[in-house]
């Protein structure tokens, strides 16, 4: 069996449904290729260029594809579980559906990439580009979101339950129906599970990131006294939240 095809030129080869898996790839010229639910588990696909390539309801479970080439290609419904894609460029991929629960995309470029309704639990984001990304009902519970950057990201419905968001560049993104449950946020004092005055709280955030908290009921507990919300460069401080 073929273990090593480091550096081979696959471009818009055909190898839908093939058994890939544990195979080198990495650096090989996979663009524009058709690898529609191929089984890819474990590959080595580091630095390779999957650019167009279609990846619809692929095996890429612990996957190494850390730096590689990913750009417009198709991930719909693919299983990324555990996989490494650390830096990896994927601008304006199809992740819709994708299970990338427990993955490392830390770095990674995500810009205007569609992640509706991926499943991100404990995934970690850390520093990565999702400006523009579309992430609608996304699961990120417990990811590590810690300064990425979401400007302008649609986050309509996404789950955030403790999620680190510590640095995180939230301006101009869209959280209306965000599940807001424990996020970490980067308290400076005060305690948990005060009374705060819940509609001064949602005025102030709607200003920094039009946050639309249909239900603050949500994030009750979540903020008292005094906090300091960092968004990329820009710091605001948030003082006398709580009831008088």
């Amino acid at each position: 069996m073929i273990k090593y095809l480091s550096d081979a030129d696959l471009s818009r080869a055909d190898l839908s449904k093939v058994n890939l898996s544990e195979i080198d790839l990495s650096k090989a010229d996979l663009s524009g290729a058709w690898l529609n639910r191929a089984n890819l588990r474990g590959a080595n696909l580091s630095e390779a260029d999957l650019s167009g390539a279609s990846l619809y309801e692929a095996n890429l479970s612990g996957a190494s594809l850390a730096e590689v080439d990913l750009r417009g290609a198709d991930l719909g419904e693919a299983d990324l579980t555990r996989a490494d894609l650390t830096r990896a460029d994927l601008r304006g991929a199809d992740l819709r559906g994708a299970d990338l629960s427990e993955a490392d995309l830390s770095g990674a470029d995500l810009r205007q990439a569609d992640l509706s309704r991926a499943n991100l639990h404990e995934a970690n984001l850390s520093r990565a580009n999702l400006l523009r990304a579309s992430m609608a009902e996304a699961d990120l519970t417990e990811a590590d979101l810690r300064r990425a950057d979401l400007r302008w990201a649609d986050l309509y419905g996404v789950g955030l339950c403790q999620a680190d968001l510590r640095g995180t560049d939230l301006r101009e993104a869209d959280l209306s129906g965000a599940r807001l449950d424990f996020v970490n946020w980067p308290l400076q004092s005060g305690s948990f599970d005060v009374g705060i005055d819940l509609d001064r709280f949602r005025q102030l955030l709607y200003h920094i990131c039009r946050v639309q908290c249909g239900g603050a009921k949500e994030i009750q507990g979540l903020l008292a006294g005094e906090a300091n919300l960092w968004t990329g460069v820009e710091r605001y401080h948030l003082r006398s939240i709580t009831k008088d």
